[in-house]
């Protein structure tokens, strides 16, 4: 085992970098995950690791979650995907235990992390902003809209909503952290600018969802935040207040890509979503909404016709099953030129408990919800609360949008940030307890 100071600071380091590099292209998170387990076995005290698993319980539904998976293989027809599935997910094993249980953060560096997840996502939306630039005086906008939603994202394994979901914790960390370490005294000019560039990133990005979530949840609760806490003049409530007022009009009221997305919503015929044959329908009819609605109508069917509701079809069968009632409903999902074959096809449920109960049958579910309900019941005990609150709030509305685990975008992020949490909560239990008992140890010799 390796034995000094420089193991954990490096390690400490190391996640710092993790952090910068999730909005990038998955290939460098999972080298740099890779890097952190050979270095953190190497360092690793066993014996405490096993008193922390032994106390921080929470940890247990991730490794029985992914361990279930590990059952499915089994009984999954899909061998290959199978096992694609599980060497995609091992970070839903490893990062719990690592970092929730292994790992010694303290403020400053969970400061570091946030600040370093708000420098890579500024960097990113510089890249993004410059490439559409450059496609737009190659190619022309007339086109089309290369500043918009997933051709903003263009060359990038994450698609446009999950950059999105990144750049909206990015500035709710932005907002809600109060900052000890980090933008400090002559640097506060910097997140004045990353919160502007961020913001203008955002809106650009398109993702319905995550916008209405930013008007209606980040921004009430920031500004309620902000008056609760801070002693701001009526002009300066006024004005913080009036600027996102006048930013969501804006959006409404004039002509604009981001408002045209929306009214796609109201364009569709939700009765689409039921059809019997849809071998003449173009997929250009559906909508985001009427899509999923498809998908989740397929997956209940195909749950009652396969009688998974206790152990699921394994975690290499969905996509099979989901292609073949696609396929029986006129879908041309099994066109064997490629070109002509629908783009439905390997289509994920778009729907992580849903995904999770076709899977892994009602235990998966039940363990899924315990993954994301847990965290708002540590919230209330640790530094940080505010940003927490947000990240597993707007992750919660994400997760019933997005099948999330199914993407390396999605469980790399989820799995890190809410390892984090459980570290800080738990760490900060400990040192409550050892308070305790120092004080109840004095208690006893004073007597």
């Amino acid at each position: 085992m390796l034995k000094g100071k420089w193991p954990e600071i490096t390690l400490q380091y190391l996640l710092c970098v993790l952090a910068f590099l999730i909005p990038f292209p998955y290939i460098f998170s999972a080298i740099c995950i890779g890097i952190v387990l050979i270095l953190w076995l190497l360092t690793v005290n066993y014996k405490d690791l096993v008193a922390n698993l032994s106390k921080r319980r929470v940890i247990w539904a991730w490794m029985v979650y992914f361990l279930l998976h590990v059952v499915s293989y089994s009984y999954s027809s899909n061998k290959a995907q199978s096992a694609f599935d599980l060497q995609s997910k091992l970070s839903i094993f490893f990062l719990p235990v690592v970092i929730g249980a292994g790992i010694k953060l303290n403020r400053r560096i969970i400061e570091r992390i946030f600040f370093y997840f708000n420098i890579s996502v500024t960097v990113i939306g510089l890249y993004c902003i410059y490439h559409a630039a450059e496609r737009t005086l190659n190619e022309g906008y007339i086109y089309k809209p290369f500043f918009f939603y997933n051709d903003l994202v263009d060359g990038l394994d994450a698609s446009a909503v999950y950059m999105a979901w990144y750049t909206l914790i990015s500035m709710s960390a932005m907002f809600f952290i109060d900052w000890k370490y980090y933008y400090q005294k002559n640097y506060k000019w910097l997140k004045i600018l990353l919160v502007i560039f961020q913001i203008i990133f955002f809106i650009l990005l398109s993702a319905r969802t995550l916008l209405l979530v930013f008007f209606i949840v980040v921004v009430p609760f920031y500004i309620y935040v902000t008056f609760k806490h801070t002693r701001l003049q009526l002009w300066q409530k006024l004005s913080a207040g009036g600027i996102f007022m006048i930013l969501a009009v804006a959006l409404l009221v004039s002509n604009n890509p981001v408002k045209k997305r929306f009214g796609d919503l109201y364009q569709k015929n939700l009765d689409i979503a039921w059809q019997k044959d849809y071998s003449h329908v173009p997929q250009k009819e559906f909508s985001n909404l009427t899509l999923r609605l498809m998908v989740w109508r397929m997956g209940i069917e195909n749950m009652n016709e396969h009688h998974l509701w206790l152990t699921g079809a394994g975690n290499g069968d969905v996509q099979d099953l989901q292609n073949q009632k696609m396929a029986a409903y006129g879908i041309d999902v099994y066109n064997p030129d490629v070109s002509k074959r629908s783009e439905f096809y390997n289509l994920n449920l778009h729907n992580m408990a849903l995904e999770s109960l076709m899977m892994l049958g009602i235990p998966g579910l039940i363990l899924f919800l315990f993954i994301i309900f847990a965290p708002f019941f540590l919230i209330r005990k640790i530094e940080l609360k505010n940003i927490f609150i947000l990240f597993n709030v707007i992750a919660f509305s994400f997760f019933f949008q997005e099948a999330a685990f199914q993407t390396q975008a999605g469980i790399i992020y989820y799995t890190f940030f809410t390892a984090v949490l459980i570290n800080i909560y738990y760490t900060h239990s400990d040192r409550e307890h050892d308070e305790s008992e120092q004080i109840m140890l004095m208690k006893t010799k004073n007597i």
